[in-house]
C-alpha cells in the first residue's frame, strides 16, 4: 500500500549513495583526480529517478575544459572504470550498449558535450534522436553541479534555435503504438520469447516517458527528471489539459 513514487525516490537515494561512496573510495585511491572539476551524470531510468529493481548502468562524466583535456580524460577514465566495476559488484549490470562513463566517448569536457547536444539537435537522424532520449534525461549524482547547469543552459539555447527538432522527437515518441487495440485488447508480442505477453515498458511506459520529456522541453523547462513530476508540472502550465496530464502521471505510477 505504499506510494510507488516514495519507493522510487527511496531507491534513487540508495543508488545515489552507492555511487557517491564508490566515487569517494576510487578518488581517494587516485589522488591526481583531486585537481579536476567534474560531474558524474546518471542517465535513463536512474536519471529520471525511476529505478525500482536493479538494472544496468547508464552514466557519463562531464568535466571542465582546460588545456590538459587529454590528461584529465585519461585520469577520469581510470576513475570511471573502477567505479563501473564497483557498481557491477553491487549488482548493477554494465550497459550492453556501453553507455557508461568508462567509454571515452562519454567521458568528455563541457565543450565536447555541448557539441554532442548541438549535433543531435541540428541533425536529428534516428541515432541522434535515440541519444537525445537517453542523454537529455541526465541528472547530477556527484561532483560540480555548475557544469551540468551550463549544459542545461546550452540545451535550452539549442532547442530555441532548432524548433524542428521537437517534431522529430514527437515522431519518435509515436513509434510505439497505443497499448490497446480498437477493441480494447492489449497489444501483445506476436513472436519471440515473449509471444502473447504484454510488454509494459515498451507498450505503456515508454510512450508516456517520451511524451513527458517532449512536452516539457517544448516549454524549455529543465531540471525536472521524473516522468510523473513532469506531467504534474505540465498540468500547472496547461490548465486546459490538466486532467489528462494528471491521469498520465497516475497511469505511469501504476505501470511502475
Amino acid at each position: 500500500g505504499i506510494d510507488v513514487s516514495l519507493v522510487a525516490s527511496l531507491i534513487t537515494k540508495i543508488n545515489d549513495t552507492i555511487i557517491e561512496k564508490a566515487l569517494d573510495k576510487v578518488l581517494e585511491d587516485i589522488p591526481e583526480s583531486a585537481e579536476i572539476s567534474f560531474t558524474w551524470l546518471s542517465l535513463g531510468s536512474e536519471g529520471r529517478e525511476e529505478q525500482l529493481l536493479r538494472t544496468d548502468q547508464d552514466n557519463a562524466i562531464l568535466f571542465e575544459d582546460s588545456d590538459q583535456h587529454e590528461e584529465h580524460q585519461k585520469i577520469l577514465l581510470k576513475v570511471a572504470e573502477s567505479v563501473n566495476e564497483m557498481l557491477m559488484t553491487c549488482g548493477f549490470e554494465k550497459c550492453p550498449a556501453d553507455i557508461m562513463a568508462q567509454n571515452p566517448e562519454f567521458c568528455q569536457p563541457l565543450s565536447v558535450w555541448k557539441d554532442y547536444f548541438s549535433k543531435w539537435i541540428a541533425t536529428p537522424d534516428p541515432k541522434s534522436v535515440m541519444h537525445a532520449t537517453i542523454f537529455f534525461d541526465f541528472r547530477i549524482s556527484y561532483g560540480n553541479p555548475e557544469l551540468a547547469h551550463k549544459l542545461e543552459e546550452h540545451l535550452i539555447h539549442e532547442l530555441q534555435e532548432h524548433e524542428m527538432f521537437l517534431k522529430f522527437l514527437a515522431q519518435n515518441a509515436l513509434q510505439n503504438p497505443p497499448p490497446l487495440s480498437f477493441f480494447k485488447n492489449f497489444l501483445v508480442e506476436s513472436s519471440g520469447e515473449h509471444k502473447d505477453e504484454f510488454d509494459i515498458k515498451k507498450r505503456a511506459m515508454m510512450p508516456l516517458s517520451d511524451g513527458a520529456r517532449l512536452l516539457l522541453m517544448d516549454h524549455l523547462i529543465m531540471g525536472i527528471h521524473n516522468t510523473s513530476d513532469r506531467y504534474r508540472k505540465l498540468a500547472e502550465f496547461e490548465s486546459n489539459n490538466a486532467s489528462l496530464y494528471e491521469s498520465s502521471a497516475d497511469a505511469y505510477e501504476l505501470f511502475m
